[in-house]
């Protein structure tokens, strides 16, 4: 319980653990491990896929501060880094492995975007993104490598779904929600870029950004768009 925890922690010989204590971080433990569990009880029964499982862990917002992700992330604090990569590899491959299954131009062509998409916003959410760039610049860091690997993988997986929705928009559905999505993916990317102080590949996601939004706008007011 919270005030087990609580009294544990004022009684612990570490100053830190005592002073926080003082602090909510004992309910906010509980509260964080009951949903999680709860969550990983659903995936265990083969209620929810992995990717939903994912997706109720850390949230499947596609664009956002990375402060407001941080109290998500203290359900998935646990796992290091290199298992979320290949958490996030197995994931995608399993998409790909369906995409080939039913082939580029199945009927559920429009259903493997979405699930692209989904699964670049949960890489995106599955790390501490601040930790992430200090680690992403550390060459002394045990888990630099690591690091490189994923933050690149993620930008890669944000810019091709990014696409793949604005094509999926001007090809085929013409909807609106397929336009904004594909530009806050974009945006997303950007966070990670200036995250990053790439200020050049910042720079041109912005322009495209605007293109697209300017592109959107227009087909608005033309009425050739849903």
């Amino acid at each position: 319980t919270g005030s087990a925890i609580k009294g544990a922690m004022q009684n612990a010989k570490n100053e830190v653990l005592r002073d926080l204590s003082k602090t909510n971080i004992a309910a906010t433990i509980v509260t964080t491990t009951v949903e999680t569990g709860k969550t990983l009880k659903k995936f265990m029964c083969n209620e929810i896929s992995g990717l939903e499982c994912l997706e109720e862990l850390v949230t499947n917002i596609v664009d956002c501060p990375f402060s407001d992700l941080e109290t998500h992330l203290a359900s998935v604090a646990f796992v290091p880094i290199g298992r979320k990569l290949d958490i996030v590899k197995k994931i995608g491959l399993a998409i790909d492995l369906l995409v080939d299954a039913f082939g580029e131009n199945s009927k559920w062509k429009e259903s493997f975007v979405e699930m692209r998409g989904r699964h670049a916003v949960v890489a995106k959410n599955f790390i501490n993104m601040k930790q992430a760039c200090k680690d992403y610049f550390d060459h002394n860091s045990p888990v630099y490598e690591t690091t490189v690997t994923y933050i690149r993988l993620l930008r890669n997986l944000l810019d091709k779904c990014a696409m793949e929705y604005r094509d999926r928009y001007e090809l085929a559905s013409r909807r609106l929600d397929d336009m904004r999505m594909a530009i806050n993916l974009l945006i997303a990317n950007r966070r990670i870029a200036m995250a990053l102080g790439d200020n050049t590949e910042s720079e041109n996601i912005r322009k495209k950004a605007l293109v697209w939004k300017t592109k959107m706008e227009a087909d608005v007011k033309a009425g050739s768009s849903k």
